[in-house]
């Protein structure tokens, strides 16, 4: 999700050499990603469930290092703001699905549309 591709490959790779990094335990990391970020990255995708971060609790997790600035007593009360990066990436998405929408052609007649745009079937949604 932070660099919009695969930990231990690109989505320009096939099933199978996705799967052999996936054994080797072979991780890719952007050379901009933080030491942080990395090690986080890194004991979540422990293969050894006993040795995992969160293996003893979401707490093990909450505490690590990147999410110092995390106040978690906020997040469990919905009231930290969404990242302005978020929502531009949530509106880029919405503009590219609403223009592949429109650029699809239309099969089928038009006329019953009418007939859903009344306020007796709105109301059940």
């Amino acid at each position: 999700m932070l660099q919009n591709e695969l930990p231990f490959g690109s989505w320009r790779e096939t099933d199978l050499d996705i799967f052999a990094k996936i054994a080797k335990g072979q991780l890719m990391f952007p050379s901009h990603f933080s030491e942080d970020i990395i090690d986080l990255l890194k004991k979540l995708l422990q293969v050894d469930e006993n040795v995992r971060l969160g293996c003893q609790g979401a707490d093990m997790i909450k505490k690590h290092p990147w999410f110092k600035d995390v106040d978690w007593k906020r997040v469990l009360e919905c009231s930290i703001p969404v990242p302005e990066e978020i929502l531009t990436r949530i509106d880029s998405a919405f503009e590219l699905h609403y223009a592949d929408e429109h650029q699809m052609s239309v099969v089928g007649s038009s006329a019953g549309l009418e007939e859903l745009n009344t306020q007796e079937w709105l109301d059940g949604w």
